[in-house]
């Protein structure tokens, strides 16, 4: 168990922060945040719960970083779910079906983690932030690239990724998609991409 008398080099920082990360994320996986006490993520990191200081402020700021860890895995499913894909169309349609499906999944697998998501997202705005700003980034680069091979009309690629998150904004909130069923909620999604793309395609199909 780690001693608040140990020094911390610098490089092993980051290492540890981690592993407290991945214990916190576990027992909120299991018990929920509300249950989960900060002896508990310490005895499970190896460390005492006085030492958990040395490197968050209290159980909201490691929360905040299971979130950042939870969002990450998120951009990178959709990053990685558009890199396969060879069309505007199609790529939008991977984006926004990776969205309702990582969050259907989390759902699923860990609801207690998925609700504190969700706090979190509406409690620490600077998250919810840069999550919206990932999206956009990536919506962006979709939208370039589709007017870069011709396949969309040549417009303001930020302001039409934007038209887009907008009306993306039921599939990319879980408490507005869950009331409806998996199949029906992806169909929509599929429709709306198909109806936003009429005006955008610079050759209709």
């Amino acid at each position: 168990m780690s001693d608040l008398s140990e020094p911390v080099a610098p490089e092993s920082v980051e290492p540890i922060r981690a592993a407290i990360i991945d214990a916190a994320e576990a027992r909120f996986t299991e018990y929920g945040y509300t249950k989960t006490t900060l002896n508990e993520i310490a005895s499970e990191a190896g460390m005492s719960a006085a030492n958990l200081y040395r490197f968050f402020e209290n159980k909201l700021d490691i929360a905040a970083g299971v979130a950042r860890r939870l969002l990450a895995r998120r951009e990178a499913a959709l990053k990685a779910a558009v890199a396969t894909e060879q069309t505007a169309v199609a790529q939008l349609q991977a984006y926004i079906l990776t969205a309702l499906r990582f969050d259907r999944d989390l759902q699923d697998s860990a609801p207690q983690l998925a609700r504190m998501l969700e706090k979190l997202l509406d409690e620490r705005k600077e998250l919810a932030t840069l999550h919206r700003k990932a999206r956009q980034e990536l919506l962006v680069q979709l939208v370039q690239a589709g007017m870069g091979s011709g396949e969309l009309t040549p417009s303001d690629a930020a302001q039409i990724a934007q038209t887009l998150r907008a009306a993306f904004i039921l599939f990319e909130t879980p408490m507005l998609h869950r009331q409806y069923p998996q199949a029906e909620i992806e169909r929509l999604a599929l429709q709306v991409v198909s109806v936003l793309l009429q005006g955008l395609l610079a050759v209709n199909p």
